[in-house]
């Protein structure tokens, strides 16, 4: 049977927003549902210092997640899937 996606209310994607994930701002439809979202995600990385030592850095990446929470890069546009955000 074939998955029915919806779109979904604020409050449902404040219920299930994940702890490295950051809303920006969000866009509605006219029925008053979510369509897209803007924000940020963690990002770490890791970098060296001055001495040579690695250290890990934490930092962030705009993403924008539409109205299914389907993750996309802000820049390019490409597909993030681990970033997406699952509605239970």
């Amino acid at each position: 049977m074939a998955e029915t996606r919806l779109l979904r209310k604020t409050p449902d994607w404040e219920k299930a927003r994940p702890a490295w994930a950051i809303y920006e701002h969000f866009f509605y439809n006219d029925a008053g549902q979510v369509r897209k979202v803007e924000g940020l995600v963690e990002n770490n990385r890791l970098m060296k210092d001055d001495r040579g030592i690695v250290q890990e850095v934490k930092g962030y990446k705009e993403v924008h997640w539409d109205g299914y929470g389907c993750c996309w890069s802000v820049p390019c546009n490409v597909r993030n899937r681990k970033h997406d955000i699952r509605f239970e």
